[in-house]
């Protein structure tokens, strides 16, 4: 039993670690909006928001792929 257990463990690890080493990774673009809908708000905030976008590996070669999009809003 604990050959056995020592066997799964030991192939989950070697297994999780050769998906990691191939996993291509993105990047990630740190970009200014400016929000015409903010404008002269009540409460003063500026128009300009930052946000992060994950841009996956690849992304300006493939023009013709179209790829999900995900929104976190904070809050």
């Amino acid at each position: 039993m604990k050959t056995l257990l020592v066997s799964i463990l030991f192939w989950f690890i070697l297994i999780t670690a050769v998906v990691d080493a191939s996993a291509q990774r993105g990047r990630i673009v740190n970009d200014e909006l400016y929000a015409v809908s903010l404008e002269g708000n009540l409460i003063g905030d500026s128009p300009n928001r930052n946000v992060l976008v994950y841009l996956p590996p690849d992304y300006e070669k493939q023009t013709k792929v179209r790829y999900p999009v995900v929104y976190l809003l904070h809050g």
